[in-house]
């Protein structure tokens, strides 16, 4: 099947999903639980496409369709991918392959009552009807009830998948009448092989924006986009430049901290970038002296050795848990510039 419609790292998943598929037993919901940017959706619609496949493989065909049972190593990845279903489906053509995303930020009560209506008739073409909700927890409470009668009298030849970070963003009683497959983030192995395959970025980005995306494809092209490539940039720069004032007589002065903490103040996403890298820095230097083969920040471990003697690993655990601290005292509504400036402060002479 080639490139079309790629998974990563979800064996698990498609395991699950194939042996359901294999032994006739096709669930009528689905929950797929995982982070943004680890191949949910994409699973969804290479589900869609294996029931639905007019040319499946080793000449078999979705159980429901009466004819030959599937066989042998028959998975959900199995679909040609050429047929004109399948065309249909990646294309988003598909009559009876229904997604659903929030409007705004929420998924109303009208979407899923047109829901209903298109579910109370028979599909149009399709062998199995299937809907993806993404965004789950998006649903308003309305929605969710609505949707949970739908469950519990579900209507034949019809999987509906849910998408959701966790279960616990999802109503408990919608939860009980699902099947739950779970997803893993993309290893960091994988992400760096992407990146350095498809993107031209440097060894340090790499390393970097494979830190920052935790595992998510989507992440990781927000992260390569013009602005996230820069900021990245900046951060490694301004790291770099404590290294320098740390090894020199300077001192990171209240004027310097005050500057940084206003630039990170005015802008959320950046902030969380910079100290995720700085964390990500002082957990390097912790382990640099006794594991450095397992430093993370390969590019900076010049920088690591001349460091070592003014930053023990014990102060870097330590300026670690400040961070941590910091950002607690952040996330429970205290001042985010103030509290910045307390820390670099405070530590910069640390650093």
């Amino acid at each position: 099947m080639g490139d079309i419609l790629p998974t990563i790292d979800q064996h698990q998943a498609i395991r699950h999903l194939s042996n359901r598929f294999r032994h006739r037993n096709i669930p009528h919901a689905l929950i797929f639980i995982g982070i943004d940017g680890i191949g949910r959706k994409i699973l969804a619609l290479r589900f869609a496409m294996a029931v639905n496949c007019m040319v499946p493989s080793e000449e078999t065909s979705f159980p429901d369709s009466g004819r030959n049972q599937p066989k042998g190593d028959y998975d959900i990845l199995s679909a040609c991918g050429n047929c004109l279903s399948c065309k249909k489906i990646r294309s988003d053509q598909h009559p009876d392959i229904l997604q659903i995303k929030p409007i705004g930020e929420t998924i109303k009560i009208d979407q899923i009552r047109g829901l209903i209506r298109q579910l109370a008739l028979k599909p149009y073409e399709a062998k199995h009807r299937v809907v993806i909700i993404e965004s789950s927890p998006a649903m308003t409470l309305p929605s969710a009830n609505a949707l949970l009668k739908v469950l519990e009298e579900p209507p034949e030849r019809t999987t509906i998948i849910l998408m959701a970070n966790k279960t616990a963003d999802l109503i408990a009683t919608i939860v009980s009448r699902c099947q739950t497959i779970r997803f893993t983030p993309i290893s960091d192995r994988r992400m760096m092989e992407t990146l350095l395959r498809d993107y031209q970025v440097t060894d340090e980005m790499a390393e970097a924006v494979t830190y920052l995306a935790q595992g998510s494809m989507t992440k990781l092209e927000t992260l390569l986009t013009r602005r996230g490539e820069k900021q990245i940039q900046w951060i490694m720069e301004e790291l770099k430049n404590q290294i320098q004032i740390s090894m020199s007589s300077a001192t990171n002065s209240p004027r310097r901290a005050m500057v940084l903490s206003a630039l990170l103040a005015s802008d959320p996403l950046l902030k969380e970038r910079f100290f995720a890298v700085m964390k990500l820095w002082l957990r390097d230097l912790a382990v640099w002296p006794q594991a450095p083969g397992e430093v993370r920040l390969q590019a900076d471990r010049e920088g690591f050795g001349k460091l070592k003697t003014t930053v023990t690993p014990e102060k870097a655990i330590a300026l670690f848990s400040a961070v941590e601290k910091m950002e607690y005292e952040i996330a429970a509504n205290a001042n985010s510039r103030l509290a910045m400036e307390t820390f670099f402060i405070g530590t910069g002479d640390d650093l």
